[in-house]
């Protein structure tokens, strides 16, 4: 009984969100929800994946906006779904020839799985803006709301999931054009994945029954 208490008592802690989590499901309105502000990531999260210095200009041309972006995704230890889940990374610079700031941007594809979305304002390299808002207008897309003007860079965004892997996605920055660049984005385990993780589960059951007795598994 003792045993049954505990793991009830880790499995609420587990799965209990705190109450700042800014939890985005979807359909939700523009602009809907202020961001978390996440502090540091851990220096026990591990780097999974990164694509850096991606340069991109508007579909109008170098004349409204370019710039450059960078994009991460982690085990974190710090998730808020469950330690080890994944968490995603995004930094974006506005060019010093850009004529327009950069208004949004939307990271996809998240269908399927919970987010919790916010900043970070530390880490190296990154820049001083932050979302004023974010929101999740479909299934797909998660999106920051703020305003990076010429010369300038955002803080470390942050979509913490409850995915344990991950496929290609991208990021697509906004203001009166659009730019697209490569990212990274939560998937749901191969069915060969899920078939060894059951496994594993038998496993396990079958020890446990081994140690109260003989098994027979043509019984």
């Amino acid at each position: 009984m003792r045993n049954v208490l505990l793991a009830a008592t880790a499995a609420c802690a587990l799965f209990t969100l705190p109450a700042s989590a800014t939890i985005l499901v979807p359909p939700t309105a523009d602009a809907c929800c202020a961001p978390d502000l996440f502090p540091d990531l851990s220096s026990s999260a591990t780097l999974l994946a990164e694509s850096l210095n991606q340069a991109f200009t508007s579909n109008l041309g170098a004349a409204d906006f370019s710039g450059v972006a960078d994009t991460y995704v982690f085990s974190d230890p710090g998730n808020t779904f469950a330690p080890g889940d994944l968490t995603f990374f995004y930094l974006v610079f506005n060019n010093t020839g850009s004529t327009e700031n950069l208004d949004r941007l939307t990271a996809s594809d998240f269908t399927g799985f919970q987010t919790d979305v916010g900043y970070q304002t530390g880490g190296t390299g990154g820049g001083t803006i932050a979302p004023a808002t974010v929101d999740r207008t479909s299934g797909a897309d998660v999106g920051f709301n703020l305003s990076i003007p010429a010369g300038s860079g955002s803080f470390f965004l942050e979509i913490q999931t409850d995915a344990t892997q991950f496929v290609p996605g991208h990021l697509s920055i906004i203001d009166s054009g659009v730019a697209t660049v490569d990212a990274f984005a939560p998937s749901i385990p191969e069915p060969r994945t899920w078939l060894m993780v059951l496994l594993g589960f038998g496993l396990i059951g079958l020890v446990a029954r081994k140690r109260k007795g003989t098994v027979s598994l043509f019984a």
